[in-house]
Parts: structure tokens; sequence; C-alpha cells
């Protein structure tokens, strides 16, 4: 279990890693306060709220760099456990 966990987590790390090595920046959606007046007139434009984020020059190497050592440790983590047992 933990060995699919571990793998799980590194694999994700650098997929983001990629990700963000990719794209300039990345924009989050999110639904804003709606008020009483807002439910009075269902054509209007629905309000969100946007944060954009832009990745640091360093980020996508520092998550492509532990992603990689997590996936190394995940599959040496099941040897360890036989040597001790």
């Amino acid at each position: 279990m933990w060995r699919s966990f571990f793998l799980a987590l590194g694999i994700m790390a650098i997929i983001v890693g990629l990700e963000s090595m990719v794209i300039e920046s990345a924009n989050f959606y999110g639904a804003a306060e709606t008020t009483a007046a807002d439910f009075a007139n269902p054509t209007a434009a629905p309000s969100y709220s946007i944060k954009s984020w832009t990745p640091g020059e360093a980020f996508p190497w520092v998550l492509l760099f532990v992603g990689a050592i997590v996936v190394i440790y995940a599959f040496t983590l099941p040897q360890r456990f036989n040597r001790a047992a």
C-alpha cells in the first residue's frame, strides 16, 4: 500500500512539473459570493472569482526532481522491508 501511495505522489509531482514547464500562467476560477438580487435576475451573467498564478523559474525543475526521487524511493521501499523481516 505504501509503495503505491508514494509512486502515485511521485508520478503526480512529475506530471505537474512537466505541465508547469509548458504554461506561462494558470487561472483558477471559483464561484463568487452571490446575493439575493442575483437570484431575482436569472439571465444575468454568473460572477466568478479569478486567481492567476505564474510558476517561478525553478518550480518545474524542483517538482521534477522531487517526483523522480519519490518514484525511485517507491521502487526501493519493498526491498527495505524484505531485508528487515
